[in-house]
């Protein structure tokens, strides 16, 4: 097997996410990993925009993004999608210019970190209610402990 036909069944067969894109944005190749975590088939990305898989209020960042690209090389981050469900889906990416014989390219890398996203969300939001419940108990006994030391009745 050749370097380059091990390097793409390696690319195509990985669980990573992977694509590359012009410096405009325009998908030229996705991974199947790419196509089953957004629910498109491979066919339907390529030769669109990547914005286009952005939710509305993040397209605007989007030329940033292709700006840092050309002056630094690379670029990583946080990227949000929609799926073709209209979830959204948060990737941690990793993207380099590469120059190749058709013209510069980028490599995007990424992995899906949606489910730790909302792990770590709602572990906030458990240890909030759960301190909480502790300052209402604490709170509870300072009262009693009051009560009793004025010698009230603690019915």
């Amino acid at each position: 097997m050749a370097n380059d036909e091990l390097y793409k069944d390696l690319a195509e067969n990985s669980l990573g996410l992977m694509c590359a894109h012009d410096l405009t944005g325009t998908l030229l190749w996705v991974n199947r990993a790419v196509s089953d975590a957004l629910g498109y088939p491979v066919e339907a990305a390529i030769g669109r925009n990547l914005i286009s898989f952005l939710p509305a209020r993040m397209r605007e960042q989007f030329p940033d993004y292709l700006e840092r690209i050309r002056s630094n090389s690379v670029d990583s981050g946080l990227l949000r999608l929609v799926a073709a469900n209209g979830t959204e889906r948060i990737w941690s990416y990793r993207n380099v210019l590469v120059w190749t014989v058709d013209g510069p390219r980028v490599l995007g890398h990424a992995i899906d970190i949606t489910d730790r996203v909302q792990a770590e969300r709602e572990l906030k939001l458990s240890k909030e209610r759960l301190q909480g419940l502790f300052d209402d108990g604490r709170l509870r006994i300072s009262r009693l402990t009051e009560k009793i030391a004025s010698g009230a009745s603690i019915e």
